[in-house]
C-alpha cells in the first residue's frame, strides 16, 4: 500500500495544488490546472480507505461512515497543510487534498482596497 505522507510530500515537491485519490485509479495531482498520475499502481478501495482512516480522528471516521462524506483539515509535518474532502463514490472511498498555503499575505499583497485597510486599522 502507498503511504499517504509520501504522496502528499511528492505532490508538494511537484508544486501541486491538489492530490486526488480514488479507488480503481492512479494517485493523481493537479499542477497548473492539469491532472497527472504520480504512481504506477492503481489504488484499491481498501488502499484509499486505509489511508483515509489513518489521518482521521475517531469522530471524523464516525461522521464519514454515517454521512459517506467528510470535510476537515490535515497537517503533514510542520510545513504541509491541506483541506480534505473525503467522499464515497460507486467504487468506494475517494479523497481530494487541497494545499493550504502557509504564507500569510499582507493586505497590500492581496490588493485589498483602502476602505478595507482603514477598517482593519
Amino acid at each position: 500500500m502507498t503511504n499517504i505522507s509520501n504522496l502528499l510530500e511528492l505532490a508538494d515537491d511537484r508544486g501541486a495544488s491538489d492530490l486526488h485519490l480514488a479507488s480503481g485509479n492512479f494517485p493523481m495531482i493537479r499542477v497548473d490546472g492539469d491532472i497527472q498520475p504520480i504512481a504506477e499502481d492503481k489504488l484499491t478501495a481498501d488502499d484509499v480507505a486505509a489511508m483515509l482512516h489513518e489521518i482521521m480522528t475517531p469522530e471524523q471516521r464516525a461522521a464519514f461512515e454515517a454521512d459517506k462524506e467528510s470535510d476537515f483539515s490535515y497537517e503533514c509535518g510542520e510545513k504541509l497543510r491541506f483541506r480534505v474532502n473525503a467522499f464515497t463514490n460507486r467504487h468506494g472511498a475517494a479523497v481530494v487534498f487541497r494545499t493550504i498555503s502557509s504564507d500569510q499575505l499582507t493586505l497590500d499583497e492581496l490588493g485589498a482596497p483602502r476602505a478595507l485597510r482603514r477598517l482593519a486599522d
